[in-house]
């Protein structure tokens, strides 16, 4: 059999290659280069093929990671929502918290003052019916004081010796 009419270079070594598929058997000549070239695309052909098989194509498992993607940015922008809301709720009560505190100072600030304007109120109402009652002793006692005054005033003259 004459295979280098088939176009191959004379100096190319062939090589009888058999095998079984279906109870029949094929046999080629393959020159060693072509072996090689079957060789490894049966290397690649048989996982790419289990990878098949299995049901998992190249699409699938691009559609699977996206899906994980997408799965796993709805979390992340769930957890961001939950720690804004628990941010803004803490940072309410802790406002809360302490204005509740202000407030309360405030209240107490205010009663003291209250309770220092009232005091004042009533020192001057004293103030001024002690002044009342003094202007009116004044005015009764008057003539009494400047008899006492004129006495007084008698008394020193005497011991000055005048």
């Amino acid at each position: 059999m004459d295979l280098h009419k088939y176009h191959l270079p004379p100096n190319v070594p062939l090589q009888k290659i058999r095998w079984t598929e279906h109870q029949e058997t094929y046999s080629f000549w393959l020159s060693s280069r072509a072996l090689l070239v079957l060789d490894t695309h049966c290397a690649f052909h048989r996982p790419v093929q289990m990878f098949n098989s299995a049901g998992y194509t190249c699409e699938e498992r691009f559609e699977d990671q996206i899906s994980k993607l997408v799965l796993e940015k709805q979390e992340l922008e769930w957890e961001k929502v939950q720690l804004f809301t628990w941010n803004k709720e803490y940072f309410n009560k802790y406002t809360l918290k302490i204005s509740g505190k202000y407030q309360v100072i405030a209240e107490l600030k205010d009663k003291e003052i209250n309770s220092l304007k009232e005091e004042l109120k009533a020192l001057q109402l004293l103030k001024y019916n002690l002044e009342k009652k003094s202007n009116e002793l004044v005015r009764k006692d008057f003539p009494f004081i400047q008899s006492v005054d004129r006495r007084r005033v008698g008394v020193m003259k005497i011991k000055r010796g005048v």
